[in-house]
C-alpha cells in the first residue's frame, strides 16, 4: 500500500477470518462491543441488539428527534450526530439503553461531515460544494461561526493533530473530470485555516 501524498510503503499481511451470519439489523452500526451492538437509522431510530454467535436480538429502542440523519461519530461516551436542516445533537451513551440528549448546536443548513477538536467544530454542506464552516461551541448548545476555508463536496473530513484533511471534489476539472483529492490544512489557529497541500489521490 502506497499513498501518493506520504511516500511510505507499508506491507501489510493478509489475516484469515471467518465469518458467520448471526442476523439482521436496523441502520448502521455507531458503536461495537463484545456482546452488544448500537445502530441509528436515517429517521432518528436508535437501537441496541445483544449477539452472539448463535444469534442476535433487540433489546432496547428509541426514537431520537431529528431530521434525516446524515454523518455520526462516537467520542468517549457520546453520540454526534448531523441532520438535515436540524443542526447538531450530541447525545450520552453512558447508559446505552437509555440514551439522553447533552445539547443540542442548532446551525442551520443541511449538514453532511463534520469534525471535531476540543471545542471546535468543522461542518460541510450535505450533497453541496460549499466552503467549509468553522465553528466554536459549548455544551449549552451556543456556537459562532468563526471561519471559512476551500470549496469541496466533502466525502470525508478528520481531524490529525493541528491539521485537518478533506478529502472531496473540488471546483476544478483534470482531464474533463471532477476528481477526488486531498486537502490539507493547517488549523493551528481555527480563526485562520490554511491550506497546506491539495492534489488529486487516483486510488481513493
Amino acid at each position: 500500500l502506497q499513498s501518493s501524498i506520504f511516500p511510505r510503503i507499508y506491507m501489510i499481511k493478509p489475516t484469515p477470518k471467518q465469518f458467520k451470519f448471526v442476523g439482521n439489523v436496523e441502520g448502521w452500526s455507531v458503536r461495537f462491543d463484545s456482546d452488544m451492538l448500537i445502530t441509528v437509522d436515517y429517521h432518528g431510530g436508535y437501537h441496541v441488539y445483544s449477539y452472539n454467535d448463535q444469534g442476535i436480538s433487540e433489546i432496547a429502542t428509541a426514537q431520537i428527534p431529528a431530521i434525516a440523519i446524515r454523518d455520526t461519530q462516537i467520542h468517549d461516551n457520546t453520540l454526534w450526530f448531523s441532520t438535515h436542516d436540524d443542526g447538531i445533537y450530541v447525545y450520552s451513551l453512558e447508559d446505552p439503553l437509555n440514551p439522553q440528549q447533552i445539547f443540542h448546536l442548532e446551525i442551520p443548513g443541511y449538514l453532511g461531515k463534520f469534525a471535531l477538536k476540543d471545542r471546535i467544530l468543522v461542518a460541510s454542506r450535505f450533497f453541496d460544494r460549499a466552503p467549509l464552516r468553522v465553528y466554536s461551541y459549548n455544551t449549552s448548545g451556543e456556537y459562532q461561526e468563526i471561519a471559512q476555508f476551500g470549496n469541496y463536496y466533502v466525502e470525508d473530513l478528520a481531524f490529525m493533530g493541528n491539521f485537518i484533511v478533506v478529502v472531496g471534489r473540488p471546483t476544478y476539472y483534470i482531464n474533463g473530470l471532477l476528481p477526488v483529492v486531498f486537502g490539507i490544512y493547517g488549523m493551528e489557529d481555527p480563526l485562520n485555516p490554511y491550506l497546506i497541500y491539495e492534489g488529486p489521490e487516483p486510488e481513493y
